[in-house]
């Protein structure tokens, strides 16, 4: 038995997706950023002379990073969000254990849940991957109850398990 939902894609649901897509990097640029900070303060407390020097470094990476994550990528995510029309039109999802079916305002399309390469889930959305850096969102808030989330999950670990 298919399930089905529906809904668009808003600016909020887009940056959500965006956001979870880039989770590992961020953390990774957040965590080589703090090693480098933490670096400098041993190297200004072994009294060495680069260690302001990679300090101010690290630093400066966090604050630019943190400063991306808030103010750059919900711009940009909104700016892609109106050149790309076709995402405020309505969507509508269907699955079975077989497939994956979708129709939007440029057409319509159905693939098979093995020509996924990965997917990925937070509490907003589902990520489903063609490759690496191409993707199909499912937000969960088009999902009618938590049942048919976890069917939707049960058909989308075909794939294997989630990335995190």
């Amino acid at each position: 038995m298919a399930n089905t939902v529906s809904g668009r894609i808003t600016p909020t649901i887009y940056l959500q997706a965006q956001q979870l897509h880039r989770a590992r990097a961020v953390r990774i640029a957040y965590l080589c950023c703090a090693v480098l900070a933490l670096a400098g303060a041993v190297g200004i407390a072994l009294v060495y002379r680069w260690g302001l020097v990679v300090l101010a470094a690290g630093i400066g990476g966090l604050l630019g990073q943190w400063m991306a994550e808030k103010f750059y990528v919900p711009y940009k995510v909104n700016k892609l969000h109106g050149q790309y029309k076709d995402l405020s039109g309505a969507f509508t999802m269907t699955w079975d254990a077989q497939h994956l079916q979708g129709q939007g305002p440029s057409g319509r399309s159905q693939r098979p849940w093995a020509n996924y390469c990965k997917w990925k889930e937070d509490r907003n959305v589902f990520l489903l991957y063609i490759a690496d850096n191409l993707y199909e969102v499912m937000p969960k808030a088009w999902f009618a109850d938590a049942a048919a989330i976890d069917d939707f999950r049960q058909c989308a670990s075909q794939i294997g398990q989630p990335t995190p």
